[in-house]
């Protein structure tokens, strides 16, 4: 084929058809239909992908398997493990790229390449990588490119990209009304509200109502409602970031030193299947050294010191996995306090779960707790509770082996548009699927 236009759907009609011609070959990556429709990832090749991402996310700051070698030890606390989920994120979009990338160039063969789209850069990074092919690139109108990046969609997906979605989180946070029931000390049981999604504040506050001077820590504005109407006695953690934001200022120039002096190390991680992944890592990975990892180190001296004057006695989380749950379990481990984890999905795929830093894990059945043994867990961490939001849906009857009898024939569950629950009933297993009603029909 003489020549293909590598594009996305967001693009505006009229920036791409002045550059296209009748023979041209359009690919839309994050719609492919027609001919294209042949590229489309199947399900276990994008599992593939996110083990991959994951693996990549895990080892990248790690030059050899001792975790002493951490290249991003900060104050004893791993700063490349607390990042590890966004990271991951990060990088399955990239390896995604990578695969549908060496889909288009055996499918089409092109001569020439014409990339047309808001992520020029990684692409074209990429497509170096793969193929001698010459290379157009076309960057979009600036106000094409405007409107794309301001759009309600898309507003988060940039602040990630720029690397200050989690300073304008906290920030939020700092500029909310604080009418909050403050805390006894010492503090017996801290529980972490940091992602959005309800049903994570349906799986810790029923747990501290029966915990006697036990508290919430809000990362998230979003929770302060429920919290306030709990009357939960809760921190902000933004009030403990106050007296360490002047690191934001002065430590960026100290992690651009770390990042150059630390390259030759990771550069040999950026590895995939056979691909020089480096290319495109680094113009964000050194941002990220130098934007995000300030703030980090800001958040973990804070967090000693929270732990340290509240006189935290243990910790209440989600998962362990995210950026919040992390930090405060592996400051948590360096002061002694230990982390409880109440699981808050299903155990399917390993991000999220495997492996496990908290001390504890409170599974939802057995199935759980045999899943995270298999996957390389400690079984005596694991033990099996049920979780305090699905109580309410369901009655175990007395007699063993009798069917689950249901409370409500309809609930709902936000945040997720999908949840699946997998129970042992006798013999059978019985997979259910609860949709958002607006995405039914």
């Amino acid at each position: 084929m003489a020549r293909i236009i590598i594009t996305e759907r967001a693009l505006p009609s009229e920036a791409l058809a002045s550059v296209t011609r009748s023979d041209d070959q359009v690919v839309t990556l994050d719609y492919l239909s027609g001919i294209s429709a042949q590229l489309a990832l199947e399900p276990t090749t994008l599992l593939d992908i996110r083990q991959r991402a994951l693996a990549l996310a895990q080892r990248w700051h790690l030059p050899s398997t001792d975790a002493e070698n951490d290249l991003t030890r900060y104050c004893d606390v791993s700063i490349g493990s607390i990042l590890e989920i966004e990271l991951w994120y990060s990088w399955c979009l990239l390896l995604v790229d990578l695969e549908l990338l060496r889909r288009i160039l055996a499918a089409f063969a092109p001569r020439q390449i014409v990339v047309v789209t808001f992520r020029n850069y990684q692409l074209v990074s990429l497509l170096q990588q793969l193929c001698t092919t010459p290379i157009h690139i076309i960057k979009p109108p600036l106000s094409s490119r405007l409107r794309h990046a301001l759009a309600k969609d898309n507003r988060l997906q940039t602040l990630k990209r720029l690397d200050l979605d989690r300073h304008i989180r906290l920030g939020a946070l700092a500029v909310s009304p604080n009418n909050l029931v403050k805390p006894s000390r010492p503090i017996t049981v801290l529980g972490l509200l940091e992602l959005p999604g309800s049903y994570y504040a349906e799986s810790l506050l029923p747990v501290l109502s029966h915990v006697p001077d036990s508290a919430i820590l809000l990362m998230d504005r979003r929770h302060t409602d429920r919290v306030v109407s709990t009357r939960t006695p809760a921190i902000q953690f933004s009030s403990w970031m106050t007296p360490h934001l002047n690191k934001l200022v002065s430590e960026p120039p100290y992690w651009q030193r770390v990042f150059d002096t630390l390259t030759p190390l990771m550069r040999a991680t950026f590895q995939d299947e056979g691909v020089d992944l480096w290319p495109s890592i680094a113009p964000r990975l050194k941002h990220i050294f130098t934007t995000k990892f300030p703030l980090v180190a800001a958040e973990i001296e804070a967090s000693e010191r929270m732990l340290t004057q509240l006189q935290v006695e243990s910790l209440l989380l989600n998962t362990d996995a995210h950026h919040g749950s992390r930090l405060l379990t592996l400051v948590g481990q360096k002061l002694g306090v230990p982390a409880l984890v109440v699981q808050h999905g299903a155990t399917q795929a390993p991000w999220g779960y495997l492996p496990l830093h908290a001390d504890r894990f409170a599974a939802w059945g057995e199935a759980s707790r045999r899943w995270m043994i298999a996957g390389g867990a400690d079984p005596s961490k694991i033990v099996v509770t049920g979780q305090p939001r699905f109580d309410k849906l369901t009655i175990l009857p007395p007699q063993k082996g009798a069917p689950l009898i249901y409370q409500q024939r309809v609930f709902y569950c936000s945040g997720h548009l999908t949840l699946y629950l997998s129970l042992k009933i006798v013999q059978y297993w019985i997979c259910l699927l609860m949709l958002s009603s607006r995405y039914q029909g």
